[in-house]
């Protein structure tokens, strides 16, 4: 259009919409049917948020689509090679601070992705969810390694804000916090609970991949599936974080 320098175009063979930019740049977008990305892992991910991209192209302020927040640095495992286990020191954010960033990006920002360390560790995690909906975040994910799953404050916080939680496998061999069972057990409880209650929040397991573990991925995968986890993803494992 004449007001930001830029024309749209279809895809035929895939159906994708486009945006062509400044300098003759072409953006990629969405599905032109669906908006749906059937990319996800695609470098163009960005740009499924077309009215970013257009207020980008018009040189106005853009605000971020989902905000991650590492609540605190603390938690209750020290996994190998994980980047705060490794860190010296620790730290939790202020409730004041949060609230403050919620404010600023209210109306703007639809995602919000909760992480830390450990966020269930955190004693405002249940107000820090319940601010966020309050705030308009529409999308509330939790990483989390399923210590506190159990907990009653934090079980009916998950329950009544979040969306998804991701519950990290990071740790999962026999011999490390007493196998992956325990944390298991602690899914297959919540998923009661949440069918009981009719809630739409979604629980799934990460869990990290390497070749001397690829034999048992499969009986692993299974007693995921059989806890009641809603899915489960791999993804391989990183070293080196502390390198620089």
């Amino acid at each position: 259009t004449a007001s930001t320098g830029k024309e749209t175009f279809v895809n035929p063979k895939r159906n994708h919409q486009f945006i062509r930019g400044k300098e003759d740049s072409v953006i990629f977008a969405s599905s032109e049917e669906s908006g749906v990305m059937d990319e996800v892992a695609s470098a163009f991910k960005i740009s499924y948020h077309r009215q970013k991209l257009e207020s980008y192209l018009r040189g106005e302020p853009v605000f971020p689509a989902t905000l991650e927040l590492d609540i605190t640095s603390k938690c209750t495992r020290v996994c190998e090679d994980c980047p705060m286990s490794r860190g010296s020191g620790s730290h939790t954010l202020s409730m004041e601070f949060i609230e403050g960033l919620f404010a600023v990006l209210e109306g703007q920002t639809k995602g919000l992705l909760v992480t830390g360390g450990e966020p269930t560790l955190s004693p405002d995690f249940p107000k820090i969810l319940r601010k966020a909906r309050e705030r308009g975040f529409s999308e509330i994910a939790i990483v989390t390694n399923g210590s506190f799953l159990d907990s009653e404050p934090v079980s009916d916080a998950l329950i009544e804000y979040a969306s998804t939680i991701r519950v990290s496998l990071y740790d999962w061999g026999a011999k490390s916090c007493g196998g992956v069972k325990p944390v298991l057990d602690k899914i297959g409880r919540l998923r009661k609970k949440i069918d009981a209650q009719g809630s739409t929040l979604q629980v799934g397991a990460s869990a990290l991949t390497s070749k001397d573990r690829t034999a048992i991925l499969p009986n692993l995968a299974e007693a995921v599936r059989s806890s009641g986890a809603h899915w489960i993803y791999f993804h391989p494992t990183c070293t080196g974080w502390n390198s620089g």
